[in-house]
């Protein structure tokens, strides 16, 4: 499971894999938003409508930069 979206506010979506569950790590400006974990799209949903965004209104980001030697 890979991936990275943001949104504009500085919000940012990873999916990520935690405690060996697949889930989405939630985060605005560096920091976690609620409990910071979505593990189903339908939560993910639910915690940016709170928040007035939409699935819509993410971009997709290119993969992580590989890390610098």
């Amino acid at each position: 499971m890979a991936g990275r979206w943001s949104a504009a506010g500085g919000w940012v979506i990873e999916a990520i894999v935690l405690d060996d569950r697949p889930c989405y790590r939630v985060s605005r400006r560096g920091y976690l938003v609620g409990d910071g974990y979505c593990y189903h799209l339908a939560e993910l949903e639910r915690l940016l409508r709170r928040h007035g965004i939409g699935l819509h209104d993410l971009s997709e980001d290119g993969p992580p930069a590989a890390p610098e030697r």
